[in-house]
């Protein structure tokens, strides 16, 4: 999907691996000053993208990265409520902006698509 300057394509598990493993690990600093919730292990990583993988199969579109022209500038991460089919969790950790994308209010463009995604499959609410 094209939004403004930038495409959303879903997120490739086996070709992106490393790039989520590396974006969510960076996400986590930032909003909690430690990626201590992502084991570095490798188990720990695999844990990470089958769930990236389990998300995608339930709501298709949900884990995507966001690029302009040949660069990657965000991952978006945005999952079902459990027991809830309407109403979808979106955590400001699951936004992901690349650091050279940072503080330009960009955010509104992951909103935006956020927002046309969980319309489009029929939510009626998102929780953060």
């Amino acid at each position: 999907m094209k939004l403004g300057p930038f495409d959303f394509r879903d997120i490739r598990l086996l070709e992106d691996t490393a790039l989520c493993v590396k974006f969510k690990s960076d996400a986590l600093v930032v909003s909690f000053g430690s990626a201590e919730m992502l084991p570095s292990t490798s188990q720990g990583e695999v844990r990470y993208l089958e769930s990236l993988g389990k998300r995608f199969s339930n709501l298709p579109g949900s884990c995507v990265h966001v690029w302009a022209g040949s660069e990657i500038a965000e991952q978006i991460e945005v999952r079902r409520q459990p027991d809830r089919n309407d109403e979808a969790y979106v955590s400001l950790y699951l936004y992901y902006l690349a650091p050279a994308w940072r503080d330009q209010g960009l955010g509104m463009w992951l909103d935006h698509y956020t927002s046309l995604l969980l319309a489009d499959r029929g939510f009626k609410c998102a929780t953060p």
